[in-house]
């Protein structure tokens, strides 16, 4: 009978786990999505803004970045692509150093 209840006991306790556990994750999941949802309404404006810049302040056409500014580039083309694995659509290419910047 002792054994009984104490695996009943233990049963309890890793409910208890269990439950907090998902309870926490929920609350984890909420926040990512809160967060998630608060980036989709600012994407629109960020793009906007780049193209605005992009048009009104062109960079010219002689512009070369140096070898380090090329690899900097390239890790945050890797980046924006390794962010966008889960969306449709085309990868962003690397940069190349004739490429113009």
């Amino acid at each position: 009978m002792a054994d009984a209840h104490r695996g009943t006991a233990e049963a309890r306790a890793d409910m208890e786990g269990y439950r907090a556990e998902a309870e926490r994750l929920h609350a984890l999941s909420e926040r990512i999505e809160t967060t998630l949802s608060a980036l989709r309404q600012v994407q629109p404006k960020i793009i906007e803004r780049y193209n605005h810049v992009v048009e009104k302040q062109p960079l010219p056409v002689d512009c070369r970045p140096g070898a380090d500014r090329l690899r900097e580039l390239n890790a945050a083309i890797e980046a924006a692509n390794a962010a966008r694995s889960g969306q449709l659509g085309q990868a962003v290419p690397a940069a190349g150093a004739g490429d113009g910047g």
